[in-house]
């Protein structure tokens, strides 16, 4: 007669059941995610419980209500830090900060090269530390270089803390994919995708840089735009460190009942949880599946045009 897996068992990578080694499946004990090692502690009676309908509603909801907005606001924030500078040169940054030439265009670029310089050491580094908290610590990093744009006095000064902005935003995206892949099935996933990824930005930018703009202040209009809106990403860090888990297993706001039911709805995704152990059979099967390279392709081609329009958007009704 066959015997069902335990959680533990069945977290095992099948390559290694295959395989049969003792030695090697030890090693993928060692590695499971922690969502193995919660529903190997968890109570006989969670676990044996039947999952109704309803009370799987109620968790969706519960998960659309509360991880949804802080992922959603944060590519928010996270765009208008970056682009900010296109309505701040409208206020006289350009001329504060002596920027002449091709200057201004070089503190926008710059941005995207610490942005690419960083983008694997922190895939990297995703992989290795609490998903929730390093990117509470990044978006503290951006935040930071957010205010200290406020005080900068040339094109030195401004180049360095948007190369900093741009390494520390590099995890944005690999963070809220990592985190929709957490918490929602493989059908649910677009249209979440698509809330956070909406161009909701713009709108935001457009209001604050005017109603901050026409503010009558001592402070220079441009740098008081760049105070206010580095403290509200400060207060924002601190909300996601707070209020985002590091995994479903790890949420202090649900019951173990809810995290159980959580991790039932994902477990036909097939992506695991949260583990930090890097398979290189994963990454060489990724870089050798031709839609890999077609979705590469198609994000340069969307990416190009669209960092060259964002910085000097704001100067187009100017020249009109």
């Amino acid at each position: 007669m066959a015997t069902e897996k335990g959680p533990l068992e069945a977290s095992l990578p099948k390559e290694d059941e295959a395989r049969g080694s003792a030695e090697e499946i030890s090693g993928a004990v060692r590695d499971i995610d922690v969502a193995a090692r919660f529903l190997a502690t968890l109570d006989d009676d969670v676990r044996d419980t039947p999952i109704t309908p309803e009370e799987a509603r109620k968790v969706l909801w519960k998960i659309d209500l509360s991880i949804l907005p802080i992922i959603w606001i944060s590519t928010i924030v996270a765009a208008v830090d970056k682009v900010v500078i296109s309505n701040a040169a409208i206020y006289g940054m350009k001329t504060d900060t002596h920027l002449v030439g091709n200057e201004y265009a070089w503190v926008g670029s710059i941005f995207y090269f610490g942005f690419l310089l960083f983008e694997y050491p922190t895939s990297f580094l995703i992989q290795r530390l609490p998903v929730a908290k390093f990117f509470s610590a990044t978006v503290l990093v951006w935040a930071i270089m957010m205010c200290c744009t406020a005080a900068t006095h040339n094109f030195a000064g401004l180049a360095a803390v948007r190369f900093i902005m741009g390494m520390a935003e590099a995890c944005l995206f690999p963070v809220c994919n990592i985190i929709t892949v957490m918490w929602w099935k493989n059908q649910e996933q677009p249209i979440r995708m698509a809330c956070w990824m909406s161009q909701f930005s713009s709108i935001f930018t457009g209001i604050v840089s005017y109603g901050i703009g026409n503010a009558n202040t001592p402070l220079a209009s441009w740098r008081l735009l760049f105070l206010v809106l580095g403290c509200f990403s400060l207060l924002w860090a601190v909300v996601v460190f707070l209020f985002l888990p590091d995994s479903p297993a790890q949420c202090r706001y649900m019951t173990d009942r809810e995290k159980f039911i959580c991790l039932q709805r994902i477990k036909d995704n097939n992506t695991g949880v949260e583990s930090k152990e890097i398979k290189w059979y994963q990454i060489r099967e990724c870089l050798c599946d031709p839609k890999t390279w077609l979705l590469f392709i198609f994000s340069i081609a969307q990416n190009i045009p669209n960092g060259g329009v964002c910085v000097p958007e704001s100067h187009v009704p100017a020249y009109l």
